[in-house]
C-alpha cells in the first residue's frame, strides 16, 4: 500500500517475488475528504484484489495511513500476512492541528498504527530515534533503512528534451534556472524560500525559480498565490514523470527544509542529476549530499548568506568534475540495489 507508481517505479526484486502495488493513496494531500476517498479506494481495491491478499505473504505498507489501512482491511478479509510499515516521517509533524484533542486524538490514531505493524522501517537514525523515545516502539522493532535512487534515470536524460523543457518555461540561455522540488508546506521550508526569493532576485537578476510541488495540507493554497509572484509552479501530480527531465533542466537546486527527523529524499534527486545543491547543514542533509553539499549555517539568521550559496551554486554548475563527482557518490551510497539487497533480507525475517 503505497502512493502511486504506476509507470513510475523499477521492479528489481528476483522472479520469486510477486510485487502488487495498491497505489493512489496519497496524491490530493491532507484532508478530511482526501481520508475518505483513501480509505474508500483501499476498500474497494482491497475487496478487488480479494484473491491476491488471500495469497499475500507479507504487506509493505508506506506512512502510518498505509499501515492503519492494511491493519484493518487484512482483519476484514480475514488474512494475516506480515506487515512492514516504511516511515520518511512522523505524520504529525507535517499535519497540525488548532484542537489539542485533535492533535492527541490523531497522535494515538498514529501510535496504534505503528503497533500494528511487525515491522518498521525509519528512513533516516533521527526518525529511528523519535519513534523509540517519543512513541515508546521498541528499538529493536524499528530498522533503519536509509532512501535509494535509479541514478541512471537522471544521469542519462536526452539534452533535447532538457532543452525544449526549458524552452517551454520560456528560459532563456543565459538565465539561471533555481529549481525546489517537494511538496508545498512550512516543514519544507517554502515560507523561508518565499522570504528570500526576492532577495535573490534583487541581487541576480537573471535568476528564474521553478517549484514543482504537490498539496499535503491546508497551507497548500495559502502559499500558491504566493509562489506565483516570484516563480514558476507547476503540479507535481501533473509531472511525476517529467522529473528526470525538469531536474536536468534546473542550472541548481534548493532545499530550506530545517532540523527535522524526516528524511529529505528530494536531495538524491538532486544528487543524482548531479546539480549544485542548497541546504542546511544538518546532520541528514550532510549524510546525502557529503562533501558536494552547499550548506547554509541552521538556523539561517543572515538572508543574504543565501545569495552567496546561490553564487557559489552557480560557479560549481559550470564544473563537469564536479558534476561527475556528486553524481558518483549518490550512486555509491544510495544506489536502488543496495535498498533491493536490505528490504530482501528484512523481507526473509518476516516470512
Amino acid at each position: 500500500i503505497t502512493y502511486d507508481v504506476e509507470g513510475s517505479y523499477k521492479d528489481l526484486l528476483p522472479s520469486s517475488i510477486t510485487c502488487n502495488p495498491i497505489s493512489k493513496l496519497f496524491r490530493m494531500g491532507f484532508g478530511m475528504q482526501t481520508l475518505f476517498n483513501t480509505c474508500t479506494f483501499s476498500i474497494f481495491s482491497a475487496v478487488r484484489a480479494n484473491t491476491i491478499l488471500r495469497r499475500t505473504d507479507i504487506i509493505h505498507a508506506h506512512l502510518s495511513l498505509g499501515s492503519l489501512i492494511a491493519s484493518y482491511v487484512t482483519k476484514l478479509l480475514g488474512v494475516h500476512p506480515a506487515l512492514l510499515c516504511d516511515m520518511h516521517g512522523l505524520g504529525l509533524e507535517e499535519v497540525s492541528f488548532v484542537n489539542r484533542r485533535l492533535t492527541a486524538l490523531a497522535r494515538l490514531i498514529e501510535l496504534h498504527a505503528l503497533n500494528s505493524a511487525d515491522l518498521i522501517i525509519a528512513s533516516n537514525p533521527i526518525l529511528k530515534n523519535s519513534l523509540v523515545k517519543e512513541y515508546g516502539l521498541s528499538s529493536k522493532k524499528v530498522k533503519v533503512v536509509w532512501d535509494a535512487i535509479d541514478v541512471d534515470s537522471y544521469c542519462g536524460v536526452n539534452i533535447k528534451d532538457v532543452t525544449q523543457f526549458r524552452s517551454r518555461l520560456g528560459i532563456n540561455r543565459d538565465e539561471i534556472l533555481v529549481l525546489y522540488l517537494g511538496t508545498i508546506s512550512r516543514i519544507q521550508g517554502v515560507d523561508l524560500l518565499l522570504e528570500v526569493m526576492p532577495l535573490i532576485k534583487k541581487e541576480i537578476p537573471k535568476i528564474k525559480f521553478l517549484v514543482v510541488g504537490g498539496r499535503w495540507n491546508r497551507e497548500y493554497t495559502k502559499y500558491l498565490s504566493k509562489l506565483r509572484k516570484f516563480a514558476i509552479v507547476l503540479a507535481g501530480a501533473d509531472y511525476i514523470s517529467q522529473v528526470p527531465v525538469i531536474v536536468n533542466a534546473a542550472d541548481i537546486c534548493i532545499s530550506l527544509k530545517g532540523m527535522s527527523n524526516q528524511s529529505n529524499a528530494k536531495l538524491l534527486v538532486y544528487g543524482a542529476a548531479g546539480k549544485p545543491t542548497i541546504a542546511f547543514d544538518v546532520p541528514i542533509n550532510k549524510f546525502i549530499l557529503g562533501e558536494y553539499g552547499i550548506y547554509l549555517r541552521y538556523p539561517l539568521s543572515d538572508r543574504y548568506a543565501i545569495t552567496e550559496a546561490v553564487v557559489k551554486a552557480i560557479d560549481r554548475s559550470k564544473d563537469d568534475d564536479y558534476k561527475k563527482c556528486l553524481i558518483q557518490h549518490i550512486k555509491k551510497n544510495f544506489d536502488l540495489r543496495r535498498l533491493r539487497d536490505e528490504l530482501l533480507g528484512i523481507y526473509q525475517k518476516l516470512l
